[in-house]
């Protein structure tokens, strides 16, 4: 769910630890209020990985899922302005009639709601395809049905770390290849078919990998653990930033240097400042030198810059979330805090 806020609109989405169902959460002048009483969703434990989408017009959430409750399928609902509303009738795209949009077990949830001619996007690993990676999208207005964007299973092996990005007529995916533990991304066109977007974009394994597509080029920029191509892998993985060169025959090149952040950088989360020529590009990382708290940097003058005063959890920092607001380009974090009653939810801006 890494995308930009829309207009004053902040919503926050999480699993409560004292009533774990999902929990929404729109900022007001008067703070805080929920989305729902106590969350969508039914039984004690209902889901995991959850990911959060905007609707590009009328600014409403969407909100997709891993079903723990339903045997770990891939769920989603959408916010009406009085209620939620589960997306897509049981079992679709599928023939069996199953208590979500995939008949088994995903993984790795993504969700992108970036263009209206797509609808709300939700790439994954599928386990229904050998755990390789899938995208479904919401076809029609209300996204009543989905379909599955071209081939289902699209990635050469089983994918982990996936991560997606939408930007007009096309979707990109990041994830780490089961067989060479690589990291790639692959791309589809409408009309067209998923394609490899060049060689792998790590010398070794890549994990905890971040997508985010730059404003003014639409080229992928990747974070993750792992070394960049022609680089040694190290034997503790670092935080990495790479950029592709170009969509047709580029190639991966390092932003900065090769694990820049140095060892243990994980929950990572990539994003664009919108709203300038510069297009800055800033990384928000768990940062082990410092207790595992949360460490942000952006990218001047050539270099990985602090963002303010270092670190800024209180405590250890998980479940990361980096987006900028479109029209202030102010950065907004949302993370868990160990520091704050053994693992809070955490919203913070820039400013």
């Amino acid at each position: 769910m890494r995308r930009p806020l829309r207009l004053s609109l902040l919503i926050a989405c999480f699993l409560e630890h004292r009533h774990p169902r999902a929990q929404q959460r729109v900022f007001t002048a008067v703070g805080w209020l929920p989305l729902s009483f106590a969350g969508f969703g039914d039984g004690p434990t209902p889901g995991q990985e959850f990911r959060l989408a905007l609707h590009p017009t009328s600014r409403l959430p969407y909100v997709a899922y891993r079903d723990e409750q339903n045997g770990g399928v891939l769920n989603m609902w959408k916010w009406t302005s009085t209620d939620w509303m589960q997306l897509g009738p049981p079992g679709q795209p599928n023939s069996t009639n199953t208590p979500g949009l995939t008949n088994s077990t995903v993984t790795a949830v993504g969700l992108d709601y970036s263009s209206l001619s797509w609808g709300p996007v939700s790439c994954f690993a599928d386990s229904d395809h050998n755990g390789k990676a899938s995208c479904l999208r919401g076809v029609g207005p209300q996204a009543s049905t989905f379909a599955y964007v071209g081939t289902p299973g699209f990635s050469p092996s089983a994918a982990a770390w996936v991560s997606m990005a939408v930007r007009g007529n096309a979707i990109f995916v990041a994830f780490q290849d089961f067989t060479s533990t690589k990291g790639r991304v692959m791309r589809f066109q409408t009309g067209g078919s998923w394609q490899m977007l060049g060689p792998a974009f790590s010398s070794g394994a890549a994990s905890y990998i971040s997508l985010a597509l730059h404003p003014a080029t639409g080229l992928p920029w990747v974070a993750f653990l792992g070394a960049a191509p022609g680089t040694p892998t190290p034997p503790s993985p670092k935080l990495t930033v790479v950029a592709l060169t170009s969509l047709l025959g580029g190639l991966w090149k390092a932003v900065g240097p090769s694990g820049f952040a140095g060892q243990g950088s994980v929950y990572n989360a990539l994003a664009f400042e919108p709203g300038t020529k510069a297009h800055t590009a800033v990384v928000a990382f768990q940062c082990d030198a410092v207790a595992r708290r949360l460490c942000v940097r952006s990218w001047v003058n050539n270099a990985w810059q602090p963002l303010g005063t270092q670190p800024v959890s209180l405590g250890e920092a998980r479940f990361i979330n980096l987006q900028f607001h479109t029209l202030s380009s102010t950065p907004y974090l949302a993370y868990s805090d160990q520091g704050v009653n053994g693992g809070a939810a955490v919203v913070r801006r820039w400013g």
